[in-house]
């Protein structure tokens, strides 16, 4: 038997406890799979990811809030990398760490979820930390989405060219305003990523487009932005990038939302990043809030501002969000993450000189140079040039 247990319908699901059962999900692509263990995967030198473009996984993955460590993907000629390359299934409740570097389409998670997934699905309960690298829609989670993502976090390290977030790279929400009234394509998510590139580039998401009817909403960004001249790819200075999105394409609303992360360019590239959103293209914000660098759509507050709920009209820290001074360094977290006052060591890069506490997602040592970060190298060298 391939799995360590069931028969991979619904009711009675393969059962993924080995890094060689995760292995051969590739075998069963229309099943129903449930994670009973923590898995490393260090027995693999460099992943192949599970569903591709034409081929795509088309079951149900149940992570069921185990951990997939070590994971280790070096494709860089390749496109849709991630632990799952191309996806028109489900996922949720995954949670992965490693290395994942590739082309175009790339996610620590997921390379490219498809346009012709059921769109009551949602990717859901799903995380990453370490490094993504790519050239072309970079995402600490996912590279291209085009359905929803709920309760879901990063701590990564972003490196693009054009269209990188921390969360997801690309997000094209036609599919999914085609199917559903009201939608919500991104809602209750966050990231603590270092994005760098040279376009497109956002602390969530870089490049949203086709957004109507519906709205990113009760989100959050920490971690920073930053310039890499290298990666213009023809661009110029017409950079579009912000401190939540890169580029917000619709005719929707961004709700509830805000950004503390820095953001780091040279001083002539004027159009290099705003605080919340780099470039609007239809579209508005409501309630949202951010701490770096201009942006007319959006309130600029300061850090002891946005360490007060008074300052967040509106919100529903009844159900959805909290506030405690000696959690999430202070500012607004969402209930779901069950944050404790000792969540508060991993360390971003607030400026090009100062690395400062956020939150703790990943077992990292307390650093004092960014190099004495652990394995997963959350922060390199590399990402925060």
């Amino acid at each position: 038997c391939m799995f360590s247990g069931g028969t991979g319908t619904q009711a009675d699901p393969y059962l993924i406890a080995t890094a060689e059962d995760l292995n051969n999900v590739r075998y069963e692509f229309g099943s129903h799979f449930l994670q009973i263990a923590d898995i490393d995967l260090s027995i693999y030198e460099n992943w192949e990811p599970i569903g591709m473009y034409g081929d795509p996984f088309i079951g149900e993955y149940n992570g069921n809030n185990f951990n997939v460590t070590n994971l280790t993907i070096y494709r860089e000629t390749e496109n849709y990398v991630g632990l799952f390359g191309f996806v028109l299934g489900k996922i949720k409740n995954c949670n992965v760490s490693g290395i994942v570097y590739g082309k175009d389409v790339v996610g620590g998670l997921i390379g490219g979820i498809s346009p012709f997934s059921d769109m009551n699905n949602i990717l859901e309960n799903c995380s990453f930390c370490g490094n993504v690298k790519g050239m072309t829609y970079v995402g600490g989670l996912v590279g291209i989405a085009y359905y929803r993502i709920l309760n879901c976090y990063t701590n990564a390290d972003v490196i693009a060219d054009v269209i990188g977030g921390g969360l997801i790279g690309l997000l094209d929400c036609w599919y999914l305003s085609k199917m559903q009234n009201n939608y919500k394509p991104i809602a209750q998510c966050c990231s603590y990523s270092i994005v760098t590139g040279g376009a497109y580039i956002g602390g969530l998401v870089g490049n949203i487009i086709n957004s109507k009817d519906g709205a990113i909403e009760n989100c959050y960004s920490f971690g920073g932005i930053y310039f890499d001249s290298i990666s213009k790819s023809g661009f110029g200075v017409v950079l579009r990038s912000g401190g939540l999105i890169g580029r917000f394409h619709g005719i929707s609303m961004i709700k509830n939302c805000y950004s503390k992360a820095y953001i780091s360019a040279p001083s002539d590239l004027i159009n290099f990043g705003r605080g919340l959103v780099g470039n609007y293209e239809g579209g508005y914000a409501q309630n949202c809030y951010h701490q770096a660098m201009d942006d007319e759509f959006s309130t600029l507050k300061t850090s002891v501002e946005l360490k007060q709920q008074s300052t967040f009209e509106d919100w529903d820290f009844d159900t959805i969000w909290g506030i405690e001074p000696n959690i999430n360094d202070g500012y607004p977290y969402l209930k779901w993450q069950s944050l404790q006052p000792s969540d508060s060591n991993v360390y971003v890069k607030t400026s090009p000189t100062t690395i400062k506490k956020a939150i703790k997602t990943c077992i990292i040592d307390t650093p004092t140079t960014v190099k004495e970060i652990k394995k997963l190298n959350i922060i390199t060298d590399t990402g925060l040039k």
